[in-house]
């Protein structure tokens, strides 16, 4: 089960993302037995002091975003999207960082507890 406190440390990376790097993340997917994750990033805003980043960066940056999922069982799988090429990216949602809680809900995965401690995903 995700828990309140793991929701309010991911929606902050995600806040951390996009201030400090112009990076959005987003689960596309979660596999049916909630290990898998598939999720789609990009740098979608560049500047003087935003420099456009290497996959390979921003791969790095979106697992150190999601290492706290290691913790339930869940390995992320990270793709890189051209920012010209991707469908919009939803805005952010202090409740559904990363709109996590969404794809574990389309996968039917009970994710959310918002009075214990973490524990493993349990399937519903």
């Amino acid at each position: 089960m995700l828990t309140s406190d793991l929701i309010a440390h991911l929606h902050e990376q995600e806040r951390l993302l996009w201030r400090r790097h112009g990076v959005r993340l987003m689960v596309d997917k979660v596999t049916a037995d909630g290990q898998n994750i598939l999720c789609s990033t990009c740098q979608l805003r560049r500047s003087l002091f935003l420099p456009a980043l290497r996959d390979h960066a921003l791969i790095s940056l979106a697992h150190e975003a999601l290492r706290p999922l290691y913790l339930f069982g869940m390995r992320p799988l990270v793709t890189v999207v051209m920012k010209n090429a991707v469908r919009p990216f939803a805005a952010l949602e202090k409740a559904d960082p990363f709109h996590l809680h969404s794809a574990l809900h389309a996968a039917g995965i009970r994710a959310v507890d918002q009075h214990s401690a973490p524990r493993a995903v349990v399937a519903s």
